[in-house]
């Protein structure tokens, strides 16, 4: 019930921080956020990256449904295409459960849209720029 939990504490102190590991920059830990709060509200976060997240290169998460998704990046991939990869996969995992098999697909764009293709379906959708180039 404490956070973080006397276990984390004793590992960090112990071998971490005596390996000289810094955090932030070579480990992170943070509390899961649910998704819905009081009286089943959605969460301000939800389908956007988890505020723990923000700024690091090195991972990167995303507050959805059906929990708190966290991946290992690519530190040489800018953040601005990091972010627009978080955002198209929360646009499709609106509306779907299983994001295991979503896997979209930039196949073109222009001006105002991004057209994707997704494992799961046959057609091709339309997304509006301005939906996955959000700040």
């Amino acid at each position: 019930m404490t956070s973080p939990s006397d276990m984390l504490d004793t590992i960090e102190n112990e071998y971490l921080l005596s390996c000289n590991f810094k955090f932030g920059i070579d480990y992170i830990y943070f509390n899961t956020e649910p998704y819905y709060g009081v009286r089943f509200e959605i969460n301000e976060d939800a389908y956007k990256e988890l505020p723990y997240t923000k700024g690091l290169n090195w991972i990167k998460s995303i507050l959805l449904p059906n929990g708190n998704y966290i991946w290992f990046t690519d530190c040489n991939i800018p953040l601005r295409e990091q972010e627009k990869e978080v955002n198209t996969m929360a646009y499709f995992c609106r509306s779907h459960e299983d994001i295991n098999n979503i896997n979209p697909v930039l196949i073109r764009e222009n001006e105002r849209s991004m057209f994707f293709k997704v494992s799961y379906s046959e057609h091709i959708y339309m997304v509006s720029r301005d939906l996955i180039e959000r700040e």
